[in-house]
């Protein structure tokens, strides 16, 4: 048996995510990891552009990553919006702050999961691809 210090890798895809997040550096090396995985990216600033976009490519995106604290409009508040729009929609929330978990607490939603930064970007990629798999 052979052990590796390299983690598995994780099978990329060729879906549309919509990412979501005020951070700049974060939201550029976020997407950059999941463009060269294969996927197709659709980036927001803020939440009034998450949902903007939502609204103009809802039927292209597979995947809506948003961070949970952004302005304009929180990230609670963009999934509650694209939900109403497709109650389907598949959701991926991320957050530096473990007090956050109770902003969840009022997303009933089935299709929403979480993740907290910081996070490896091959833990990124491993849930993005879970998400989208579910």
């Amino acid at each position: 048996m052979t052990t590796s210090t390299h983690p598995e890798r994780v099978k990329g895809g060729s879906e549309t995510i919509l990412l979501a997040d005020d951070d700049d550096v974060l939201r550029d090396m976020m997407s950059i990891v999941l463009k060269e995985s294969g996927y197709y990216v659709i980036e927001a600033k803020d939440g009034q552009e998450a949902v903007r976009k939502f609204q103009d490519n809802q039927n292209a995106i597979h995947l809506v990553v948003l961070d949970l604290i952004m302005p304009k409009m929180s990230g609670k508040e963009v999934g509650d919006t694209i939900m109403k729009m497709r109650p389907h929609a598949k959701i991926l929330f991320q957050s530096g702050c473990p007090a956050d978990r109770m902003e969840l607490e009022g997303l009933a939603h089935t299709k929403v999961h979480f993740l907290f930064k910081p996070v490896s970007l091959h833990e990124l990629l491993k849930k993005v691809r879970e998400v989208l798999d579910s």
